[in-house]
């Protein structure tokens, strides 16, 4: 049997406008076998001489191994001809109804396909002259006799006769077709045929648009964060507890903002570099913010009472203090000291912090001695209690009844949510309502052809998908950081796109980060690149995961992708 698209039932065929080519169609199907791709009813557009289209339509379109391309009109009924008056049908009823040369549409066909596939890579790879002719055929006529003219020798016409032989009747017309120099279409050109004009096409939109949705979406969910904010207004005091996702950064920095606009000093501070540099951005151009992460703020208020004159107050702490951490007790002790000697200077309106699990409790007492007014100033923190993830979680300095628990999901969509949830423990977040595609695992044996493999993925989301470079980051873990970012900036990325190492705001750049450096941040398009050592690591899992907010690919080797696959609903 022949390759037939579309391939129809007899129901489908009984239900054919053109009962005609129904009975040509049955007749190609069984006659003709597998060597051969039968085309019914393909639409196209042709261009016509003055410049503009016209949409058509070829009965049947025939691609053979042995021979090559062969266009069939096929009319039913009655016909005649006349040089005067053109084409003619007759219906049974004797009716007689000026059509179309069947001969010229045919001709117009098959320069119509020709260029079709002159058009595409795949065939010009090929380069083959294969045989190209077109052919009438009249199902309904005994006789063909009456329609030959100059322009349609009888060798290219088929009557009523041929049907039972329609097999040896193609060959007849290929053979007229066919000069000495051309080149069967075989079976790589068959292949390359159907892969052409058959393949199923399936029509999305780009993941940049889906991102847009997505973000519309998600900006709403955050408005729906918002009461919170109208809740603290009666709060002097308050910590603001929720998991991942649930918008914490973005209502820690829109109650900074608030703040300042009530001509307030207000500090903000959190635990993570990266993030800092972040919310510093959003408030540049706001002199009555001081944004830094706490040790940062420690630094700062050391450099300011050397600058008075006074002895340096890490010595002091160093003194008091000579066997504990540095982090830990020794700066924010000294930042301590230099608050109380500088006192105004140093003090705040406000003060708003964000990633407050990861505060330790020697770091509350320079937050505290740096409220202006013990009663009057306002301090917020909003922080994530996950078991598995922060064992420094301190006691704030905010009485208990003043904490208030987000539960809604406001970043990732579900599949994201998922996955990212899998890894936590505590009272999990109700999720976004965004719909998403679920997170991609991509396997391969080494860092080399994994770093390869990121790179093919983001030409695709690059190129294909329209997707900006800064909306894409590359997560990796911290200790091998220096290797895997060597190993991906040998990759090239499409144009005007590059590589941007731990920068966060550069121009058409795709960052490259590590987890951890990345917790409280986002990315629309997160690719985390694991190993076991990070798989193993609930607290990575759950932070890297966590940071895309629709589209999450996970890239490693098969024992690590398999132990996440453990974790995909």
């Amino acid at each position: 049997m022949a390759r037939m698209y579309p391939l129809l039932t007899e129901s489908q065929l009984r239900d054919l406008p053109s009962q005609a080519e129904a009975i040509v169609y049955r007749c190609l199907r069984d006659a003709l076998d597998n060597s051969y791709l039968v085309l019914h009813g393909k639409p196209f557009i042709a261009p016509r001489k003055d410049g503009s289209h016209i949409d058509g339509e070829a009965d049947f379109i025939i691609f053979s191994a042995k021979h090559g391309l062969l266009i069939i009109e096929v009319k039913g009924g009655g016909v005649s001809y006349d040089p005067e008056t053109g084409w003619r049908s007759i219906d049974r009823f004797g009716n007689s109804h000026v059509i179309k040369s069947p001969v010229e549409q045919a001709k117009n066909q098959k320069y119509t396909i020709l260029d079709q596939l002159k058009s595409n890579q795949m065939w010009a790879k090929l380069n083959k002259r294969i045989t190209f002719g077109h052919a009438v055929l009249f199902p309904d006529l005994k006789s063909i006799n009456t329609v030959q003219f100059p322009d349609c020798p009888i060798d290219i016409i088929g009557g009523k006769a041929v049907l039972t032989k329609v097999a040896d009747w193609i060959d007849k017309i290929y053979n007229f077709w066919e000069g000495k120099n051309h080149t069967p279409l075989g079976d790589e050109g068959l292949r390359a045929v159907e892969q052409i004009f058959c393949h199923a096409i399936e029509v999305r939109p780009l993941l940049r648009d889906t991102l847009e949705l997505d973000e519309k979406l998600r900006i709403k969910l955050t408005n729906e964060q918002a009461s919170i904010l109208r809740t603290l207004v009666r709060h002097k005091r308050a910590a603001i507890v929720g998991p991942a996702g649930t918008g914490k950064t973005i209502l820690a920095m829109e109650k900074t903002r608030m703040l300042s606009s009530e001509e307030s000093d207000v500090l903000m501070l959190c635990y993570n570099k990266a993030l800092a540099v972040y919310m510093r951005q959003h408030f540049k151009q706001n002199k009555g913010v001081l944004v830094c992460t706490f040790h940062q703020f420690c630094e700062y208020c050391i450099r300011l009472l050397m600058k008075e004159g006074i002895s340096d107050p890490l010595k002091k702490a160093k003194r008091i203090m000579p066997n504990e951490d540095y982090f830990d007790i020794q700066l924010p002790l000294a930042a301590f000291y230099a608050i109380e000697e500088l006192g105004e200077a140093l003090q705040f309106d406000a003060i708003v912090v964000d990633e407050g699990q990861d505060f330790g409790e020697e770091y509350w007492l320079p937050i505290e001695m740096a409220l202006r007014s013990s009663e009057d100033s306002c301090l917020y923190v909003f922080y994530d209690e996950n078991q598995k993830v922060y064992s420094r979680v301190s006691s704030f300095p905010i009485p208990e009844h003043d904490t208030f628990l987000l539960t809604r999901n406001c970043r990732n969509s579900k599949p994201v949510h998922d996955l990212a949830y899998s890894y936590y423990v505590g009272e999990p977040a109700d999720y976004s309502g965004i719909d998403g595609m679920s997170p991609i695992t991509l396997e391969s044996p080494s860092t080399q052809s994994q770093a390869k493999q990121i790179a093919r993925l983001l030409k695709k989301l690059l190129y294909d998908e329209k997707i900006a470079p800064e909306s894409i980051a590359v997560l990796v873990s911290g200790p091998q950081k220096e290797d895997l970012y060597s190993l991906l900036k040998t990759e090239s990325l499409p144009k005007p796109a590059k590589w941007s190492r731990e920068e966060h705001f550069r121009e058409n750049s795709v960052l490259m980060d590590t987890i951890k450096r990345f917790k409280g941040l986002e990315r629309d398009v997160i690719i985390l690149w694991i190993n076991q050592s990070v798989v193993a690591n609930e607290a990575l899992m759950y932070v890297g995961s966590s940071r895309a907010k629709s589209i999450l690919y996970l890239v490693g080797d098969r024992a690590s992708i398999n132990a996440v696959k453990l974790n995909l609903k």
